[in-house]
């Protein structure tokens, strides 16, 4: 009976799973009892429109695996579907997950339940017994951008069925990403297709979707075959022994990009069908029909038989297609972001402690143990988010510091005191982005330091007024540097629009500085003379760090960096 279950009897099971408030307490499939909505099927499983329960707006998708005894296996859905919510948290370009879970439902007669079990985590499904194991995954609704009606294929949106170039090179770029965040944490995708692309209507943006059968790697190496045919590269395809690495999504991502480009049709192929060329020893497809004569050579590359002549990692593909899309420039900061991130790290600190040496010596800035503790995990949160590492029990520690630290500000003494510039600090650095918390963390501990050490010296008194002016250059080299780091390590649509807007800025940053140096001198010529622009005060503490001297070495460092960059871009040519 369970094997040839009919529409209405899987309908009448999940409507008596609903009544419990099963699967999930929270999220309802729409118009159960009167005709579910199927958004699409496969081989595994039926995805169905959902919403959350008591409300009428049709905002998710459920994915239902099991009718027909078709399951995936236990420990691999747990695996699986935990690897793409963690993903979908991280990155914009993979398929949000927001609940999961597998059940075993025992039925009576045709469709009767008797009785339902939720299955542990990490627990195996499949035991002895006479029931239906049954997986469910709550997930945003999204649109195929292969819509299948019979033999009858369409690309969505309209822009990918004219094969537009431009529109390509989106769907590209943005799964890429997706693949690209998959390898950094050793996990290999296995079926990349159109048919697991998504597209988001309101955002304009591609996803990647069903990891089903992704595999985590240790090496790198995985060895057992799962492909979608077609798709799957030579070496998962044609053995069953030997190993095969990053480069097989490598291979089927091309294969992506081949058919987007070529009518929807493979290589040698009047059709959606591949042939048996594409599988023979040292074979090279032919060109795509449409695209530029770089994006075919790109993509033919991706296809390469021997999976040493593909690209080696998806971070080089897009690279590639930011030197298409951007220019030479873009691809080398790409390449060199970590001199971005260490050059501007190493000036923020050295400029941090000579600002609070020149600028404000004697401001008291001591913190206690808690506080210090706030701060280090603040930096070490930031550092663990450019690594891409998780940071859960960190933020938790951090939350805890910082009820202590608000109640601790409030001093119960007669006068009740409280600290309201350590409110405001911790507040601020407590709620900004893990980049920027980092980054504030980290002038806060090394301010408290250079207080100390000031103190401890007797220099707290001391003049610093001649280290100014190159306290003043440092942090603003240490504001470019990091923000170009910061624009270039994070790959998604804002960040590259940043990118592009600031990039004319960034072209003439020396000009930049030279036009300050050229300000300062008119400022210092009219102060000789008796006119102060500003007012006096605020004149004086201008010149006090000295802009000529900061606007003429700033501008010479970016000319000479310029200059660098082009004499290693022609090299690498």
């Amino acid at each position: 009976m369970i094997n040839s279950m009919t529409s209405e009897d899987i309908e009448s099971i999940l409507v008596q799973l609903n009544e419990r408030k099963l699967p999930f307490n929270k999220y309802e499939l729409s118009n159960l009892g009167s005709g579910m909505t199927l958004l699409g099927t496969g081989g595994f499983a039926n995805v169905y429109e959902a919403r959350k329960r008591n409300e009428n707006k049709d905002s998710y998708a459920i994915k239902v695996i099991g009718f027909g005894n078709r399951n995936i296996d236990s420990k691999t859905f747990q695996s699986s579907v935990e690897l793409q919510k963690r993903l979908g948290e991280e990155s914009e370009n993979v398929v949000k997950i927001y609940d999961f879970i597998q059940l075993r439902v025992w039925i009576q007669g045709e469709h009767t339940i008797s009785k339902v079990e939720k299955i542990a985590p990490h627990k195996d499904a499949f035991q002895e017994g006479n029931y239906l194991v049954l997986q469910f995954i709550v997930m945003e609704k999204l649109t195929c951008v292969l819509k299948s009606n019979g033999f009858k294929r369409e690309f969505i949106p309209s822009n990918l069925r004219e094969f537009n170039e431009k529109e390509v090179m989106k769907i590209a770029y943005e799964i890429g990403i997706a693949i690209n965040e998959s390898h950094k944490r050793g996990l290999i995708h296995r079926d990349i297709k159109l048919e697991n692309i998504f597209y988001d209507e309101k955002k304009k943006s591609y996803k990647l979707g069903d990891f089903g059968i992704a595999k985590v790697t240790d090496d790198g190496m995985a060895v057992t075959r799962a492909f979608s045919k077609g798709y799957g590269a030579p070496e998962v395809v044609g053995t069953q022994d030997d190993k095969y690495d990053n480069t097989a999504d490598i291979y089927s991502f091309g294969m992506m990009i081949y058919l987007l480009l070529n009518q929807l049709k493979f290589p040698e192929s009047e059709n959606y069908r591949t042939t048996i060329f594409q599988y023979t020893q040292g074979y090279v497809p032919p060109d795509p029909v449409n695209g530029s004569k770089e994006l075919k050579e790109m993509v033919i590359k991706m296809l390469s038989y021997s999976p040493n002549d593909r690209y080696q990692t998806m971070e080089e593909i897009l690279n590639k297609f930011d030197e298409l899309q951007q220019g030479l420039t873009m691809k080398f900061h790409r390449e060199h972001v970590r001199l971005f991130y260490v050059l501007g790290i190493m000036s923020a600190l050295l400029g941090a402690t000579l600002w609070k040496m020149a600028f404000m010596p004697e401001l008291e800035f001591v913190f206690d143990i808690e506080e210090y503790i706030f701060f280090i995990l603040c930096v070490r949160k930031s550092i663990y988010r450019i690594l891409r590492k998780p940071v859960k029990h960190t933020r938790t520690i951090q939350y805890v510091l910082f009820v202590i630290i608000i109640l601790s500000c409030n001093r119960l003494t007669p006068y009740f005191v409280i600290d309201w510039w350590k409110i405001i600090l911790v507040t601020i650095v407590m709620f900004s982005s893990d980049y920027l918390s980092g980054i504030l963390g980290a002038y806060a501990i090394i301010g408290s330091a250079t207080f100390v050490i000031l103190d401890k010296n007797n220099l707290l008194s001391a003049n610093f007024v001649e280290y100014r002016w190159i306290a003043v250059l440092l942090m603003s080299l240490s504001v470019i540097l990091l923000l170009y780091s910061k624009m270039l390590s994070t790959r998604n649509e804002f960040m590259r629009k940043i990118y592009s807007a600031t990039h004319l800025v960034g072209k003439y940053v020396e000009i930049i500085y030279f036009f300050v140096a050229l300000v300062g001198e008119i400022i210092q010529f009219a102060y000789g003379r008796g006119f102060y622009i500003f007012g006096k005060e605020i004149v004086e503490w201008i010149l006090s760090w000295n802009p000529v001297l900061v606007g003429v070495t700033g501008g010479i460092i970016c000319l000479g960096w310029k200059i660098r960059e082009k004499m290693l871009m022609q090299l690498n040519k």
